[in-house]
């Protein structure tokens, strides 16, 4: 079995929270921002910078912009020193239709949340009513 510490060294996350308790992947801002550092070395520092300094999300307010960051940098590292993130921006590059499908990969090995429900969400068809109710009687379970 392979150990969480090894896994977080690649840059899997297994918090308590999530953050598609309040939020969706982010997918359009993740592209915004990556289009906007387009430096594949950048360091973790200039993506923070470009979402919270240059509001490169075009945000409202100050704090909508934290709030950005924050979650990006949960779902998606934004850590060119770990190996997911690192796999993200190389595909990201070489592939515009599956830029869903990477984000999604990305975010199912950092969200606990997106990992527990998935077993849940995956055999349903596309259209499927998924009800509050039936994803806490799922997720308790």
């Amino acid at each position: 079995m392979v150990k969480k510490n090894n896994l977080k060294n690649l840059g899997f996350a297994f918090p308590v929270g999530s953050p598609h308790v309040s939020r969706t992947m982010m997918l359009a801002e993740l592209g915004i921002l990556l289009e906007f550092v387009a430096d594949p070395q950048a360091p973790q520092k200039d993506y923070i910078h470009a979402v919270v300094q240059d509001n490169c999300l075009g945000k409202r307010t100050a704090k909508n912009r934290l709030i950005s960051k924050r979650y990006l940098v949960e779902l998606y590292s934004l850590d060119p020193n770990l190996a997911l993130f690192r796999a993200l921006l190389f595909f990201w590059q070489r592939d515009q239709g599956g830029h869903p499908l990477l984000a999604l990969l990305c975010v199912y090995a950092r969200d606990t949340l997106l990992r527990a429900s998935a077993k849940y969400i995956l055999p349903l068809t596309e259209g499927s009513l998924v009800t509050r109710e039936s994803m806490e009687l799922f997720l308790d379970n």
